[in-house]
């Protein structure tokens, strides 16, 4: 078989093709005006709805309340449900659920219908917004391309609330107000046609409940709508009245209640590690000032037009375009340039201020100000401030949150959005009424004088015709100048908020930049001094230290109460001689695989892997050789012997085989039928990671997550689990992205954000102060892991593995590993697509890799493998573990070079305490992954992990009974 440079059909692929790419977005940018829009739209609609339906004053507010309070309400359950049902059905049944209501809205011919057709709006508004964020979220992970799309979304969410006045107002000069709530079924007609052809197949499987958290959503949703309503009585009535004080004190009783649930939930609603990041809880915040002012100052601008200079509706929106273009212009610019050269703690800030600076030049509009002078300068750096901020929040608000999760962040992007509208509403509202009466009566006596002059000189009595018009001016005169001062007033209380939020948000910037680059002090507790490396005492040379002990707490689910009671029958010896690495093949790849696949099976396997070592050498006739090999095994009913020699023979079956999904499935079923193992299925994007929940005999002393590499199962190293399980730790062992079940079943592909899936496990186990394995590949991943993850207490990194691209490329140029890294990831595709092409026709194996790697990651050509791949890198972020570390490597490997783990050792600065253990050939143990004597490299990581984390004396002799002493570290 050969490989080409481009491949049009990618296998395991986990997100539409590019080519579907635009309808993603198009079908996420029309599902964000319609939301945004519809929040505005009817805004200049109101008065002639209440004229059409004869609704008194107290009832037009409720064509407002009613969407803002149900979609406010129910977005975290929108969220929730996005993660159930998956993307598309969240995004077929909130489209149409929102049309309809639509609809309904716009033929009401009542208050009751219409404010039950408009909740239903706001309703279906909650599942459809964190829905269009996690479409993109999800077929955006990272990249220009990213940046590009969110600076799209960012505009659409300032442009859509400004739009919404002037469609709003043409519709309502030209129809009627009714056509404000039809063009909805239009829009949402045209997403649900795009959502037809661009959706990926929704794939939820869920084996707990829909709702684990019930008390904590339920508490959730009242929070916020409970938030949105008291702000609402408050533009209604005071801040002072019964109901709006009971309302937000109900809201901030019920939001720390929240809090305290989803601090202790085994499976929160909201996990606090959202909201908790910094960049992420910025943009939280920044998102919320664009809401206050944004609605609170069109709400303003709107009725100064309108009262001050007359504009009919139609006008006022027009007015609103210099905000609009500006905006527009702002938001692509801010989204793919600042955001990328500035960062987050930077652009945030200085949108806040720039809006501050906007509403400070609004706050000169006086009674003689014209429309050019005084408003138009005002919106127009309005625009620009919303248009910083709106692409970095919603980018950086959901931006490496995983797939479980998106849904969730997108709910709160919502959230603060809405908050912030209804808070600077009622602000402003219930500021400008305040000031306004306070003008009038500072400025009644002078009115009233005037007036009386006035008369005077007309000789008109007060309640002559002629007395009456001149009083009528004079009273309209002082309303005027009482509004205009008020909304001037607001306007500069806006811009001090804003102002002092902007210098809130930079000085917390600042306080987590400084923190990050304080250097840690070392534990004094660190493993001896190594003379190799004198400036890092905390790195020993290999087998040259033991790390010194760290007391720590127990770890809080560490106990085997609902975890499996697994077969231990066939848990590594640790007590057995080692097997070695035999030599069955000349080339170093296909014998180490033989290699370990004897090493699973035992001794017995020698002889028969021996006698079809002569058609190794291609890989159909490895293929065929194993098969038959599991078929002899299965007919002499050795079904273990004949699951490892299956998945022999399925490893190097190419994606397309037809062969594999079947020899796969056998070979999984006996391995959890011998060990009596289920797996759990923890929720992840659109599918789920398999999870095996593994416990000891008695109470666990630790608890280990474990996982493997680029090309694993989880199955293959359940002998290893149950080893470690016999020696009394709990083993949680999951398959990630690009890895076994989540691979082959969900069509997860592989990311280098390991942190995520590990969240994922923890979050969903409750599981805190573990021991984090990875193995092959893994290794790298699990620095990568702990790096961003506080829970992980200790890492193994089994083996040590920094620069994933750096092993692929040495298969190719063994002698110019790195600089072959580099020309893979920088050089043009097309060079590098027909390059690998090449050299894949003249070797079986670089071609089944090449075919591999693009299915686990997901990606259609070499050249996006290889970039891929280049992700893979700890070098930037293992300066931010804290844990203690061990690092394992095979001094004859040969998979990884063996200066990456003195390379990964280096970084590794601020680790609690470090150790590095180097096999040897004389041990039987120096291949990749220590295959030929993993017993030795499982005694030490348990001696390793005793060291470090001391347990009682006899838990410790228990765990370590019979171990060779000599195998120190």
């Amino acid at each position: 078989m050969s490989l080409e440079p481009t491949v049009s059909e990618p296998i395991g692929r986990a997100r539409p093709a590019r080519s579907h790419d635009h309808l993603l977005a198009a079908g996420s940018l029309i599902t964000q005006l319609m939301i945004v829009l519809d929040m505005t739209i009817i805004a200049v609609a109101l008065p002639s709805m209440q004229a059409d339906l004869g609704l008194t004053d107290s009832q037009r507010p409720w064509a407002v309340t009613a969407y803002t309070l149900a979609n406010g309400g129910l977005v975290l359950f929108g969220g929730r449900l996005t993660t159930i049902l998956g993307i598309r059905r969240s995004y077929w049944i909130g489209q149409t659920g929102f049309a309809a209501a639509s609809l309904i809205a716009g033929l009401a011919s009542s208050f009751p219908v219409l404010v039950g057709a408009r909740t239903a709006q706001g309703a279906f508004a909650a599942l459809l917004g964190p829905t269009a964020l996690s479409l993109l979220n999800t077929a955006f992970p990272d990249g220009p391309r990213r940046r590009r799309i969110f600076a799209l979304f960012g505009a659409t969410a300032g442009v859509g609330a400004a739009a919404g006045l002037l469609i709003g107002g043409a519709l309502t000069d030209w129809f009627s107000w009714r056509w404000s709530l039809y063009v909805n079924v239009l829009i949402a007609a045209i997403g649900f046609l795009i959502g037809l052809r661009g959706l990926p197949t929704s794939k939820s499987r869920h084996d707990g409940p829909a709702f684990s958290d019930l008390l904590g959503l339920v508490l959730g949703c009242g929070a916020c709508f409970s938030a949105v309503f008291g702000l609402d009585r408050a533009e209604q009535t005071s801040w002072t009245s019964a109901t709006t004080i009971g309302w937000l004190s109900a809201a901030a009783v019920l939001a720390v209640a929240f809090l305290l649930r989803e601090r202790v939930a085994t499976a929160p609603t909201l996990p606090l590690w959202i909201v908790s990041q910094p960049a992420r809880a910025a943009s939280y915040a920044a998102v919320a000032t664009v809401g206050a002012a944004q609605m609170g100052g069109a709400v303003y601008l709107t009725y100064y037009l309108q009262n001050h200079f007359g504009y009919s509706p139609l006008r006022t929106g027009i007015a609103f375009l210099p905000m609009i273009g500006a905006l527009v212009v702002t938001a692509p610019l801010a989204g793919q340039y600042l955001l990328r050269r500035l960062g987050t703690r930077v652009v945030l800030p200085l949108g806040i201020a720039i809006e501050g600076a906007a509403f400070l030049m609004l706050s000169r509009i006086e009674t003689t100000s014209t429309y050019a002078g005084a408003v138009v300068p005002g919106i127009i750096v309005l625009g620009i401030g919303i248009g910083c901020i709106m692409p970095a929040a919603i980018n950086t608000g959901t931006r490496g949150v995983p797939g479980p999760h998106v849904g969730l962040a997108s709910a709160v992007v919502t959230v603060g959005q809405q908050i912030g509208a209804s808070l600077g509403v009622a602000l402003l509202a219930t500021y400008s009424t305040s000031r306004a009466d306070d003008y009038v009566t500072d400025h009644a006596d002078t009115t009233r004088a005037a007036a009386g002059q006035a008369l005077q000189q007309a000789q008109a009595a007060p309640d002559s015709e002629a007395g009456r018009t001149i009083i009528a001016r004079f009273t309209a005169d002082l309303a005027d100048r009482a509004q205009v001062d008020a909304f001037g007033g607001g306007f500069l209380l806006m811009a001090r908020i804003l102002a002092a939020a902007a210098l809130l948000l930079a000085l917390a910037a600042a306080i987590v930049l400084i923190r990050r680059r304080r250097t840690a002090v070392p534990s004094s507790t660190s493993a001896v001094e190594s003379p190799a490396v004198p400036a890092r005492p905390d790195i020993a040379p290999p087998q040259a230290r033991a790390a010194s002990a760290q007391t720590r707490p127990a770890a809080p689910g560490a106990g085997p109460a609902t975890v499996t009671r697994t077969d231990l029958t066939h848990a590594v010896d640790l007590t057995a001689a080692p097997m070695g690495l035999r030599v069955f093949h000349p080339n170093t790849d296909i014998n180490f695989q033989a290699n370990r696949w004897a090493e699973a099976i035992g001794p017995r396997s020698v002889p028969e892997i021996r006698a079809v070592a002569g058609a190794l050498g291609s890989l159909p006739g490895w293929v065929a050789s194993f098969l038959s090999l599991a078929d002899a095994a299965r007919a002499d009913g050795r079904r273990l012997d004949a699951a490892y020699y299956d998945r022999a023979a399925e490893f190097f079956m190419p994606p397309t085989d037809a062969r594999k999904a079947p020899t796969r499935s056998r070979y999984v079923d006996v391995m959890q039928e011998v060990f009596g193992l289920r797996p759990l299925h923890v929720p992840y994007g659109s599918g789920s990671l398999p999870v095996y929940d593994i416990a000891p005999a008695g109470p666990a002393m630790s608890t280990w997550v474990i996982f493997g590499g680029f090309d694993s199962y989880i199955e293959d190293y359940l002998p290893m689990y149950a080893a470690l399980a016999r020696h009394g730790r709990r083993v949680v062992a999951f398959d990630g992205p690009g890895q076994g079940g989540a691979l082959m079943d969900d069509r997860i592909p592989m990311t280098h954000e390991w942190e995520w899936p590990v969240r994922a496990v923890l979050d969903s186990l409750g599981l805190a102060d573990i021991t984090l394995m990875g193995i092959s590949l893994g290794g790298g991943l699990a620095i990568r892991a702990a790096a961003f993850e506080p829970r992980v207490a200790r890492v193994i990194a089994f083996d040590a593995m920094d620069d994933f691209a750096q092993v692929i490329t040495g298969r190719v140029a063994p002698l110019a590993a790195g600089p072959a890294s580099l020309v893979a990831r920088h050089w043009p595709t097309r060079t590098v697509d027909a390059t690998m092409a090449r050299l894949a026709r003249r070797s079986a194996v670089i071609d089944w890799g090449m075919w591999q790697g693009m299915h686990v990651t997901g990606t259609t050509t070499p050249s996006a493998f290889l970039r891929t791949a280049g992700r893979m890198r700890t070098a930037a972020v293992a300066e931010r573990v804290r844990a203690d570390v061990l690092l394992l490597q095979g001094a004859e490997d040969h998979d990884v070079p063996v200066e990456q783990m003195h390379r990964q050792a280096m970084t590794l600065r601020h680790a609690r305490s470090l150790t590095t253990r180097t096999f040897t050939a004389a041990e039987s143990c120096a291949s990749h992954c220590q295959v030929g004597n993993i017993g030795l490299a499982i005694r030490t990581m348990l001696e390793w992990e005793t060291a470090v984390s001391p347990m009682s004396s006899a838990s410790s002799a228990s765990s370590t009974s019979g171990l060779d002493s000599t195998d120190g570290l």
